[in-house]
């Protein structure tokens, strides 16, 4: 069946008479197909486009369900907007395909609202998943989502799925939404008002942020709210927050009182992720009652589980760094980790001695999973900066303390493993280790954990292969790590497009080459460490001296330096 750029593509096709024949009747077969299975991304608009081209009757088109609504985006490079049907779900045909900035705000968004929950002395319903990320329908494998207009209307639909009530039919939204719930105007407003026109023209109010610029020529009989925080915007989707039940003050109070003795028990990552949103939930709680220093301890140890969990990338430092030296010490340790985890992916220059203040912290609290993810991160920190022989025994040792605790994060540090020997030349030894890691995974079954960090270890080991020229080898462990419903513009998918690219190139098949290489250049566009590490693919070419004008362009777009010693050192650091 037809994605929706193919459908758009052979619609366009039919509709100018470009196509004709066999081809064109084969495109009304394939366009008519999409009208008896309806995909989730088949708009109103498209649908009735189709319909006349294909002389149907138009199909109805489903309305909204529980956690779903539309995301609006601009497409600069035609210069319209786009609306896309999205779900607070998993779906098959849906991608998770958004770059950092995009990201930001999602997670920005929902923290918004979980403050706004329990603000108002309700509770995030048991039973129902905590916010997650948004599946888009629609979008092909090279596209992506990195804007930060869609945060207000991922904040509703989450709220949809919280209370089971679908948002009204005839509502969109394009606003950002900040920390304290606060909307924020963003661009393209008349370009995504077209495209709601032509795509769901049931759609006849958009809410945008209160300090939007005013907009001209609005169509007859559209109307657009302004309203100023995520609250204003809820009742206008039809939705309340009264819909949810009212928060146990005294059940928050008994979750912070266990925190500490739970933090003393073995747990496993996806119950150390469940811990932390425990804790910050009760965190929420307790500083909606007026109990400021047990809702500040509530999110400490909220920071904590979130790095046990290797979820550190979520810990926001504002909302606990007050006085933290108040704090347990290992929390503090915890802390330590996740300022040195993010200095590897933003501030190379410092991570070495942020780690080694790490595992320094995780040596005095007497934790030893915080001490092995502590030791992790300077191993880690060692072989982006061009260390890895000094990698290696700190990885060893963090294997060690993960296997006494008896914690699955002893695959996860044999990847690390296996790439600081790759680094260090002994290709043959990490292949070893990286199918060790790929075999512990399958021991310890599936999980969201054990499924991601096979992931890595088969990236890792598609690695190793290549090093070695076993390229069909290397070839089927790279199958085995790309995930087209979240997108290029994601890791580990962009290590395996990388690693592919390379490979294809050294085995002499330049169409293969030129192909992952286009897919890599448009990943590089993203900012941030994914853009970056897409990059690597250029640098690789650029080595060689087969680096292309455009390929180069965009080497020297991001101020990377082009002489051949910068290269090979900006190659260095982008190790996976």
């Amino acid at each position: 069946m037809l994605d929706r750029a193919s459908a758009e593509h052979a619609l366009a096709a039919l509709e100018t008479g470009r196509v004709s024949g066999i081809a064109a009747m084969d495109d009304r077969d394939a366009l008519e197909l999409l009208l008896v299975h309806r995909p989730r991304w088949l708009s109103p608009g498209l649908a009735a486009r189709i319909a006349r081209v294909v002389e149907l009757d138009p199909p109805s088109i489903e309305p909204f369900a529980v956690g779903e609504s539309l995301v609006l985006v601009k497409d600069s490079s035609r210069g319209r907007g786009r609306a896309l049907r999205f779900a607070i779900a998993s779906s098959a045909d849906a991608t998770r395909a958004f770059g950092e900035r995009a990201l930001a705000q999602i997670r920005q968004a929902q923290r918004a609202l979980l403050d706004l929950v329990y603000q108002r002395g309700r509770a995030w319903p048991e039973g129902v998943e905590r916010p997650a990320l948004p599946a888009v329908f629609g979008l092909s494998s090279s596209e992506r989502i990195d804007e930060e207009s869609l945060g207000l209307s991922v904040a509703i639909a989450e709220l949809s799925r919280a209370t089971r009530t679908p948002v009204r039919a005839t509502v969109a939204a394009t606003a950002r939404v900040s920390r304290d719930g606060k909307l924020g105007a963003v661009a393209f407003v008349p370009e995504k008002i077209a495209a709601l026109r032509a795509e769901w023209p049931m759609i006849d109010t958009l809410i945008v942020a209160e300090d939007t610029a005013a907009i001209d020529d609005l169509p007859a009989g559209f109307t657009v709210a302004r309203a100023r925080t995520l609250a204003d915007a809820i009742e206008r989707f039809g939705l309340s927050l009264d819909a949810l039940s009212a928060s146990s003050v005294e059940h928050a109070e008994v979750i912070e009182s266990q925190l500490e003795r739970r933090s003393k028990q073995p747990h496993s990552p996806d119950d150390w992720g469940a811990l932390a949103d425990d804790a910050t939930d009760a965190s929420l709680v307790l500083l909606a009652d007026g109990q400021r220093d047990r809702a500040m301890r509530a999110r400490a140890w909220a920071a904590l589980f979130r790095v046990h969990a290797g979820r550190s990338y979520e810990v926001d430092e504002n909302e606990v760094e007050e006085d933290i030296s108040r704090y347990d010490p290992r929390v503090i340790a915890a802390m330590a980790v996740s300022r040195a985890t993010a200095a590897i992916d933003k501030a190379l220059d410092t991570c070495v001695a942020r780690a080694e203040r790490a595992v320094e912290l995780a040596s005095a609290c007497g934790d030893r999973a915080i001490l092995a993810r502590a030791l992790g991160t300077l191993g880690r920190a060692q072989t982006h900066t061009g260390s890895p022989e000094r990698a290696e025994p700190l990885f060893r040792e963090a294997i060690a303390l993960w296997t006494e605790v008896e914690q699955p994060q002893v695959a996860q540090t044999m990847c690390y493993l296996a790439t600081s020997l790759r680094r260090a030349g002994d290709a043959q030894q990490a292949m070893n280790v990286a199918k060790e890691a790929l075999e512990r995974c399958a021991r310890r079954g599936s999980t969201a954990y054990t499924d991601e960090t096979a992931r890595f270890a088969a990236l890792e080991l598609g690695r190793c292969q290549l090093e070695l020229r076993m390229f069909d080898e290397a070839d089927v462990s790279l199958a085995r790590v790309v995930r087209e419903e979240f997108g290029d513009a994601s890791y580990p998918n962009i290590g395996a497009i990388v690693t592919r690219c390379i490979a294809r190139f050294e085995r002499g098949d330049e169409a293969g080459g030129r192909a992952d290489l286009a897919r890599c250049l448009r990943v590089a566009e993203t900012p941030g460490a994914i853009g970056r590490a897409a990059l690597q693919a250029v640098g690789e070419r650029m080595l060689r001296g087969d680096a292309d004008e455009r390929a180069r362009q965009a080497w020297s777009a991001r101020g990377l330096p082009e002489d051949r010693q910068g290269v090979e050192r900006e190659v260095w650091a982008w190790v996976y």
